[in-house]
């Protein structure tokens, strides 16, 4: 199994044979979005950790599809939610979130 997808069921308590499809990293990185989006309407700072400390830890991989999964399918649609992003905002580092912002949205507009 590959270490992202072991690494996630290990974390979140996921089936071993979820996400383990083409375009499972896309998928588990939308997820993890809405379960943040929950944890934050409950106020969960454990789990809103738990989410930014993966978010993280994959977006520091040497993996070209990686880190566009996180980039395309949790960062860009974090950023997109300001509400969101400033209730996240201080689980991740600051050198990320300021990173992949001139990247996802400075560098499209």
């Amino acid at each position: 199994m590959a270490t992202w997808r072991t690494k996630a069921c290990l974390e979140f308590g996921f089936e071993p044979a979820r996400y383990s499809y083409r375009r499972g990293k896309v998928e588990l990185f939308r997820d993890l979005v809405e379960m943040a989006r929950r944890a934050a309407n409950a106020n969960d700072t454990v789990a809103m950790k738990q989410i930014a400390e993966y978010v993280s830890w994959a977006a520091a991989q040497k993996s070209p599809e990686l880190d566009s999964a996180v980039d395309l399918a949790f960062l860009l649609p974090l950023f997109q939610d300001a509400e969101l992003l400033a209730t996240l905002r201080p689980y991740f580092s600051e050198s990320l979130v300021l990173g992949k912002w001139q990247v996802l949205m400075e560098a499209s507009a």
